[in-house]
């Protein structure tokens, strides 16, 4: 995939720094100093509507819009307390259809962001995808490339992260940047399950999933690779 740094302009948002590129394609993208340097070795990579917040079939538009699915704070909690990194990977494509700027959009995830804090977790990247899926844009799932793009920024191995996301583009995604995937039933995981193939396990919510996440991970500390 192409490195779209150098031509990245920034944006400054609340307390979070978005890059957000000049030519496309590309995603927004805001990614931790603290955590960039933290050298964790894990991460759960989530995707964001459906999974952390209830997903809304007119888009997130409006503040009023970010509510927290029930147990999503305590499962990040529990992949922090394991030591794991939190990567939000999330296609906006009510920026691409002009329903919301690109700024618009940056807002709220930085709003999103601050709730998640003030109840103890800390996101160390983000990644949106702005554009609509006519763009056929190499960031915006099922594509991979705002996975890869959250690996190589925090050095991490796609064997040690585990991605959850509400729909069969997420669990793409992951496969194609050699993550292992799960799909959740919130948002929109209930309509997409039956085209999971049944490599991919199935949870109630973020909470079972981070546990499974964190089990494995655990499992395989003291198994040794697997």
């Amino acid at each position: 995939m192409r490195d779209h740094r150098a031509s990245q302009a920034s944006h400054r948002v609340g307390r979070t720094t978005w890059h957000a590129p000049v030519d496309r394609p590309g995603p927004l993208a805001s990614i931790s100093e603290t955590a960039s340097r933290s050298g964790a070795k894990h991460a759960l990579v989530c995707d964001r509507d459906g999974v952390i917040v209830e997903n809304r079939r007119g888009y997130i538009l409006r503040p009023r819009h970010l509510r927290l699915l029930p147990g999503a704070v305590g499962a990040l909690r529990l992949a922090r307390a394991f030591g794991a990194l939190i990567v939000i990977v999330s296609n906006q494509a009510a920026v691409g259809h002009g329903l919301l700027s690109e700024v618009g959009a940056m807002r709220l995830h930085t709003r999103l962001l601050g709730m998640l804090m003030r109840r103890g977790v800390d996101v160390a990247a983000s990644f949106l995808c702005p554009h609509a899926p006519r763009d056929r844009c190499p960031c915006r799932k099922p594509a991979s490339g705002m996975i890869e793009e959250a690996l190589s920024a925090l050095a991490l191995k796609p064997a040690d992260c585990f991605l959850v996301g509400d729909a069969l583009t997420d669990l793409m995604a992951g496969r194609a940047a050699d993550l292992r995937s799960g799909l959740v039933l919130t948002g929109r995981g209930h309509e997409q399950l039956a085209s999971v193939s049944e490599d991919h396990p199935v949870f109630a919510d973020l909470e079972a999933a981070a546990r499974f996440a964190v089990g494995l991970w655990t499992s395989r500390q003291v198994d040794g690779p697997v």
